[in-house]
């Protein structure tokens, strides 16, 4: 046990861990920042559409890239307990990846 935490050295099960907590490090404050974006954009804006719409196309790429990258660190890392309930936890549907909700 280090500063609190404790982990089991050179485990798959850390690795897949370390790797979606570098994964969520990398993408939640972009995705922050769309969001305070969708947050500060007035209704009363003229162009009010067309910038929301492009804040949704911005969020859903990022949401995308980012979904990518869950797939393919379970992908990599199977059978543990983060490739079978963190890594989905962590993942959001995006409208383009599914032509059902078109």
């Amino acid at each position: 046990m280090k500063n609190g935490s404790f982990s089991v050295g050179e485990s798959v099960e850390n690795q897949a861990y370390n790797d979606l907590l570098a994964l969520k490090e990398y993408y939640e404050p972009q995705l922050l920042i769309q969001r305070e974006k969708r947050n500060f954009l007035s209704e009363f804006d003229p162009e009010f559409k067309k910038k929301s719409t492009q804040i949704e196309l911005e969020t859903e790429l990022i949401q995308s890239k980012f979904d990518q990258e869950l797939i393919s660190v379970k992908g990599l890392y199977p059978n543990t307990f983060t490739s079978r309930v963190l890594l989905p936890l962590s993942m959001i549907p995006v409208r383009p990846s599914y032509r059902d909700w078109e």
